[in-house]
């Protein structure tokens, strides 16, 4: 299956996306597990993760255990 649509007025052309069923889960490399929790100053979790991870503790916070989410606060 494929979607096109229009993004936006000024955007000229058309996106089309291909959408494809899930097949497999396959876990990360260990190195990479929990990185933001290991590594929370480097750039990649301060500029990409941290910013979505406190929209979603904003918009979620009512399905995040205690723990999680003091664990969490300590990043901020």
């Amino acid at each position: 299956m494929s979607v096109s649509l229009r993004v936006c007025p000024e955007f000229e052309g058309t996106i089309i996306t291909k959408i494809l069923l899930f097949q497999t889960f396959r876990l990360n490399d260990k190195p990479y597990l929990d990185y933001y929790y290991k590594e929370p100053s480097k750039p990649f979790c301060q500029n990409v993760v941290k910013p979505k991870l406190k929209e979603l503790v904003t918009r979620f916070h009512k399905h995040i255990s205690p723990e999680r989410e003091a664990q969490l606060a300590q990043l901020y």
